[in-house]
């Protein structure tokens, strides 16, 4: 009896269990396939009592990577009644925590449970994009556009473009999933290559990042030369050193270039030494002549249109070189300036001393002679001695004997027996044509050569071009090996005009014949003509005053020119003291400009408006013959102090007073 009412128990507990399983239905509605993030996902559920229920009712959300409940409610029901519910989620990236996805929507109600279809869940943006090019060079304009593409619908957000590296950051709107952005490289940007990323969101409703998309590509900033320079191992350099240079290059951010460039060397001529390609950061070293000439040298170098150069200088070197062959003593300057010098020449300790002049390159030889046998010899200038035991020498004394001074006649005095020679020719000349004449005559012909002009006869005239012809008046511009150095008055005369006339030419000549009439000589370069007036020529050492007096001339010669003329010349006149290296050979001048002696004054004659400038170094020569006030860097003349004009006056009153 007990076991059958336990039986019955136990059955009456498992059909109330039973009956409470099935105590509701819940029916889900279906979402869409496709959602962004941002989007609203809303589910409408529907729950039928099939009797009393007071359970907890929750929606949650099922995705691959996760879950969470976005909905719970407690709810009590009533046999039969139906409740329905409508929840709309916002799939914000801070709710989801970044599930995304295959998911779906699982209702709970009690034991009970609803499912919805599956849907998709992405918060990705495709993005694609179109450069206008992918190497670029400073200062150049990366332009970029693209399209952004999500899951459903178009993309209406913000793209951002960021270039590591460089700090560069650009940003721009998205519309109807197109953009457009640009960014600009700084003038100084590092060559090399970089990551171009281009980023693209959206933003939801409370203004967080929700769907997002990017894409990288690699550009390259292209290496550009922007500088060049040259590096010497000394500023100041001796006759003999090593002179040793290194050449830079550098791109837009001061980074060094390994390339071939050009590098000249000129000497204090302007000649070029030495002319080659080198590359950067390899040292390039050249030996220095001892006859290599002072002054300031320059190191020049070019490459991709960049030019540098480097100013050095070569110390002045006075040397010479002793030297015994036989009974002969030969004396060779091998520096690069005059050498002046006492020599002590000892023979068996008898001492002779003999001064000398030698010019660069130059050579005198001396015969030594002694009673005959062998002797010890020595030479000394104070800075180098040169010494040759047991020489043979002959002869009644000993002594130096100049080797020149042994020479014929003819040897030592060559201009004056080539003074004869041209004199007699014209004598003999003189002597055939007026032989020519008399038998011309006999014959009743007289060619035109021969014809004298009647007088009153008119002869045809034909406007000549002037062109000039090289004439004694000349200066020849060359390197000067063996020649004197002295200091010259300089006048640059530069014509300014792009073109003159036969007419205004001859007004420039005409000008110079004073500065002609002075011993002066000229060298012409283009539109520029050079004066020199140095002491060889002159006989004088005040030729700074002489230049100034003839400039002075010239200038009012062409002002003349300029008010009766109807074409105009453009004119600047230069003076200027400096050294040069001269030569005078049968009344032909040979120079060589030392430092910057002819560049000064070219400089001057083209600052000069119509007027004369004078150098600070032509001041000073000057001293107190002329007044001058400073113009800028240069100097103007004020009035030139007549001092022979003084002179007489004293001399004619001095004179008057004796009289009385």
């Amino acid at each position: 009896m007990k076991k059958r009412v336990l039986s019955i128990t136990v059955l009456t507990v498992f059909l109330i269990s039973l009956l409470s399983v099935v105590s509701a239905t819940i029916i889900l509605s279906n979402p869409k396939s496709n959602y962004n993030l941002g989007e609203d996902l809303t589910i409408e559920a529907t729950i039928n009592a099939d009797e009393n229920a007071n359970n907890l009712f929750q929606l949650i959300l099922h995705c691959s990577d996760g879950e969470k409940s976005f909905y719970s409610e407690t709810l009590t029901l009533s046999a039969g009644e139906q409740k329905k519910i409508t929840k709309t989620l916002t799939l914000t990236d801070s709710f989801l925590e970044g599930m995304s996805g295959i998911c779906f929507v699982n209702a709970e109600y009690g034991d009970e449970e609803g499912k919805t279809s599956n849907f998709q869940i992405s918060g990705e943006i495709d993005v694609s994009v179109t450069l206008n090019k992918k190497s670029f060079e400073p200062l150049d304009q990366i332009l970029i556009e693209g399209n952004a593409i999500k899951n459903l619908g178009e993309v209406s957000g913000t793209v951002e473009a960021y270039l590591d590296g460089l700090s560069l950051k650009a940003i721009s709107s998205v519309s109807n999933s197109k953009f457009s952005l640009n960014m600009s490289l700084p003038e100084s940007s590092d060559s090399g290559e970089y990551e171009l990323e281009i980023v693209v969101y959206e933003k939801d409703k409370i203004g967080e990042v929700s769907n997002h998309g990017s894409y990288t590509e690699t550009i390259t900033v292209k290496q550009i030369p922007k500088k060049v320079d040259v590096e010497i191992n000394k500023q100041t350099l001796k006759p003999g050193e090593k002179a040793v240079f290194e050449v830079k290059l550098y791109d837009q951010s001061d980074k060094e270039i390994e390339e071939d460039v050009t590098l000249e060397i000129l000497n204090s001529y302007d000649e070029k030494v030495v002319k080659r390609l080198v590359k950067t950061n390899e040292p390039f070293s050249l030996d220095l002549e001892k006859n290599a000439g002072a002054g300031y040298w320059k190191a020049e170098v070019s490459a991709f249109n960049l030019e540098s150069t480097r100013l050095f200088y070569i110390e002045e070197l006075e040397e010479a070189t002793f030297e015994i062959v036989n009974d002969t003593l030969i004396v060779t300057n091998i520096g690069n300036v005059i050498y002046r010098k006492n020599i002590q020449i000892s023979i068996g300790g008898e001492l002779e001393i003999k001064t000398l002049d030698l010019d660069v390159g130059e050579t005198r030889q001396f015969r030594l002679v002694a009673p005959d046998g062998k002797y010890d010899i020595s030479i000394s200038d104070g800075d180098n001695t040169y010494s040759e035991n047991n020489v043979a020498l002959t002869g009644n004394a000993i002594g130096v004997l100049d080797v020149r001074k042994q020479l014929g006649l003819i040897t030592r005095y060559p201009i004056v027996w080539l003074f004869i020679i041209v004199i007699a020719g014209l004598f003999i000349l003189m002597i055939v044509e007026r032989t020519a004449r008399k038998k011309i005559a006999k014959i009743g012909f007289v060619p035109k050569m021969f014809k004298k002009k009647k007088e009153g006869e008119k002869e045809e005239k034909k406007e000549e071009k002037v062109e000039h012809v090289e004439t004694a008046n000349d200066a020849h511009h060359e390197l000067v090996l063996k020649g004197r150095k002295e200091k010259a008055g300089i006048l640059a005369l530069k014509i300014k005009n792009e073109k003159l006339s036969e007419k205004s030419k001859k007004a420039v000549e005409k000008s110079l014949q004073d500065f002609y009439g002075k011993k002066g000589k000229t060298y012409r370069k283009g539109k520029e003509i050079i004066g020199i007036l140095t002491p060889s020529l002159t006989k004088t050492f005040k030729n700074e005053l002489t230049a100034v007096k003839v400039a002075k001339e010239i200038a009012k010669s062409l002002e003349q020119h300029n008010k009766d003329e109807e074409e105009k010349i453009d004119f600047g006149i230069g003076v200027h003291s400096g050294d040069i290296a001269v030569k005078v050979d049968k009344g032909k001048l040979n120079f060589t400009s030392l430092g910057n002696t002819l560049s000064k004054a070219k400089q001057l004659s083209g600052k000069a408006k119509a007027d004369i400038l004078l150098s600070k170094q032509a001041v000073d020569k000057l001293g107190s013959e002329v007044r001058a006030e400073k113009s800028g860097e240069d100097y103007k003349i004020n009035r030139i102090v007549d001092r022979e004009k003084h002179k007489a006056f004293i001399q004619g009153f001095l004179d008057r007073m004796k009289g009385k």
